[in-house]
């Protein structure tokens, strides 16, 4: 299946985690490594060091991790688990430009082709809306407005630069409004 690389990306409540997941599934039983730089840095904050507690601090914040933690994050896997034969799935990287050269770097020294680009545009308001229904405990309004603050100031320019390297990348953008199926069903069209 070509690409073997994808990459989703939108805001805080867009359904990135959920259609990640689904294709996960989809492309059983062949291996993936599946990463969810937020989710890492979740387990990370739960160890005992200086690193960990500011991670926390930042997050209880609802502010953007500074690029050199999660990227130190998704090196460290692709470093130690990918041989190779995986497809690589990345749910909610790059959140900023420094980031996404950075996994740019990533891809093209593993000689990755065409990477899929998954932009999942949703509403402000629909995904406010997701993200209370969720209920998730870290989140309050306040850091909710942040995210989506950062999205506008640092992840639409991932957007941008994915966009203009359309010869390296296929970005596909995907109305995060439709059900879960339609957008599963989007997708799947474009493997």
């Amino acid at each position: 299946m070509v690409p073997q690389t994808f990459i989703f990306i939108g805001r805080s409540g867009s359904g990135k985690g959920t259609q990640a997941n689904l294709l996960t599934e989809r492309l059983r039983p062949t291996p993936v490594i599946y990463i969810e730089p937020g989710e890492h840095i979740r387990k990370f904050i739960q160890t005992d060091s200086l690193a960990a507690r500011a991670a926390e601090e930042i997050m209880r914040q609802g502010e953007r991790h500074p690029s050199f933690l999660p990227i130190w994050l998704w090196s460290d896997i692709l470093l130690n688990k990918f041989t190779g034969n995986e497809v690589l799935i990345f749910d909610g990287a790059a959140r900023a430009l420094i980031e996404a050269e950075a996994l740019d770097g990533a891809l093209h020294f593993f000689k990755i082709k065409q990477p899929m680009v998954i932009f999942l545009d949703v509403s402000v308001e629909t995904a406010t809306q997701r993200l209370v229904d969720r209920g998730r405990v870290y989140d309050s309004e306040e850091e909710n407005r942040k995210r989506f603050v950062w999205f506008e100031r640092d992840v639409k320019p991932v957007i941008d630069y994915y966009r203009a390297n359309q010869d390296y990348y296929r970005l596909l953008t995907i109305d995060g409004h439709k059900t879960i199926e339609e957008i599963q069903q989007a997708i799947a069209a474009s493997l």
